[in-house]
């Protein structure tokens, strides 16, 4: 999948979440700037503490994300994305990623997100929808006191 042309990195991207609304035109500039990664199972991705400097998008496969400090953990699966979280903040990340099976992403650097999101501000949009639908979910969970 490596080898994927800039038209089936686009076709990829447009079934995601985060690019379904955003023009075909657009999705084709991002793909340009994106780079398809393969994992094998049980690879880690990133460990807590590092640089953060890539979203990922989940094309096939499923990661799990936790907290090596504890027993927080989380399946993000195709054609979900991680590693979102730290590049807006620029700290290191507050969690590890590992696969789970065997993994293929699209990666988008900060640098690259930002160019998109000043060229796209839907991509930002979609961002704060996605957002808002999981903290939506997590009032749902009683907190502890």
């Amino acid at each position: 999948m490596n080898e994927a042309t800039l038209l089936e990195k686009a076709f990829l991207l447009k079934k995601t979440a985060l690019f379904s609304e955003v023009d075909l035109d657009l999705v084709l500039a991002i793909s340009d700037k994106a780079q398809i990664l393969e994992f094998d199972s049980g690879e880690t991705i990133f460990s807590k503490n590092q640089d953060a400097s890539l979203l990922y998008i989940i094309l096939e496969g499923s990661v799990i994300v936790f907290d090596p400090d504890t027993t927080d953990q989380a399946c993000v699966e195709a054609p979900d994305f991680f590693g979102d979280e730290a590049l807006f903040t620029q700290e290191r990340r507050t969690y590890s990623a590992r696969c789970e099976t065997d993994v293929t992403c699209m990666a988008i650097s900060h640098r690259s997100l930002s160019e998109i999101i000043l060229e796209a501000p839907q991509v930002a949009l979609s961002l704060l929808r996605l957002y808002s639908r999981k903290l939506g979910a997590r009032r749902l969970i009683p907190h502890e006191d």
